[in-house]
């Protein structure tokens, strides 16, 4: 019997946010109820079993500067192959190819994906020192291929024909992917079941038609997402996609590491760990949930309204940058740059048109007198 548990994206960090009262603790108390778990269930199974762990990518956030960190996290995953003897996976994220340089999951990778090589992601920037997290393209097990959906990989080559001439006993096909995988339907439904829309304030997304993003066979019964922080949840797949009859369950995870503080909510806690149990030839999809750590112990308040107070005054520089400026007309740009403010807005256009309150006009005389009296100068100006 194999057993496979899959971990959402964890975004292991050396460093605390901005707004969290302590993000580092909170990520390994995670990772390590994970593993504690994990050293459970490999005591219940027998010396013939085997238990395998796989990563939904983004296992660390960016580069690692801090020496104790990186000692720490190679320590865990030392201990992580120890339980799993050595069954330790994960697909490639986006955080995996754009912080290469100095990124723990680098240092501990045993690269034997043939995707990773023709890339050319491996280049002086990464320096390996072990091997404890494999990475692979696809892990065939009994009956069951387990496809590996890297970061923007192309996975057309896995048809039908070609996976059965490649691996004749194979049945089923899993997919775990860390792309973007959308659709109307898709975003409608999770509108309707959930209650949040997964594309708001975004001008567009990734379809899940596009070509290469879902192997082309019909062999596909189960999907795995990772990548798109706030999508969780499930859903039946049965439309023709690309010329192909899809009949497949799909299954966001969302991310264990909530790198952004819009993303800590009371309201979306659970996650799950996917179980999928291969026991002479039959094939088990089932799932363990967990919650995270509640919004008012995780996040810095005071930090937290900090920087929302910064952002906010710096409203009027934003809507510089957007305005619609014309050079041509300086006075309707004045208008554009103040619309926002009305008090400010009011004042311009009365002094334009010579309609300056009279209160206004008493205290600038007022000012006016004061400055000859004592001999002040200068003219009013930005600093």
């Amino acid at each position: 019997m194999v057993q496979i548990r899959i971990i959402p994206e964890p975004h292991i960090r050396d460093s605390n946010f901005q707004t969290r009262v302590d993000y580092l603790a909170e990520i390994r108390g995670y990772m390590h109820k994970i593993k504690d778990d994990l050293s459970k269930v490999r005591s219940l199974l027998s010396s013939e079993d085997k238990l395998i762990v796989i990563f939904d990518g983004d296992v660390f956030d960016r580069y690692f500067s801090d020496l104790g960190q990186c000692m720490e996290w190679i320590r865990f995953f030392v201990e992580l192959n120890r339980i799993t003897e050595g069954n330790v996976y994960s697909v490639i994220g986006n955080h995996e190819i754009t912080y290469k340089r100095q990124n723990l999951f680098w240092m501990l990778a045993d690269v034997k994906s043939a995707w990773v090589r023709e890339t050319g992601m491996l280049t002086e920037e990464i320096v390996n020192f072990s091997r404890l997290i494999k990475v692979v393209d696809e892990l065939v097990i009994d009956k069951l291929l387990i496809l590996f959906g890297h970061y923007k990989c192309d996975l057309s080559w896995y048809t039908t024909e070609r996976i059965k001439s490649t691996w004749p006993d194979v049945e089923e096909v899993m997919l775990i992917s860390h792309n973007e995988l959308l659709s109307e339907s898709i975003i409608s439904h999770f509108k309707n079941a959930y209650g949040f829309d997964l594309v708001r304030g975004r001008s567009g997304y990734v379809n899940i038609d596009t070509v290469g993003l879902l192997p082309p066979t019909d062999m596909l019964k189960m999907v795995y997402v990772g990548h798109m922080h706030k999508a969780y949840g499930a859903l039946e797949v049965n439309e023709n996609i690309n010329g192909v009859d899809h009949n497949f369950t799909l299954q966001y995870l969302a991310s264990i590491g909530r790198t952004n503080v819009e993303e800590v909510s009371n309201a979306f806690l659970e996650r799950t760990i996917p179980i999928i149990t291969v026991d002479d030839y039959d094939i088990d999809y089932s799932g363990d949930t967990f919650e995270l750590v509640k919004e008012d112990v995780v996040v810095d308040t005071e930090a937290l309204v900090a920087r929302r107070e910064a952002y906010e005054s710096k409203a009027e520089i934003r809507a510089l940058d957007t305005a619609d400026i014309n050079l041509t007309d300086p006075l309707n740009d004045l208008k554009i740059i103040y619309n926002r403010d009305s008090v400010l807005l009011s004042l311009l256009i009365n002094a334009v048109e010579n309609k300056i309150p009279m209160a206004l006009t008493e205290l600038v005389e007022e000012g006016q007198q004061l400055a000859a009296r004592y001999g002040l100068g200068g003219s009013y100006g930005r600093r």
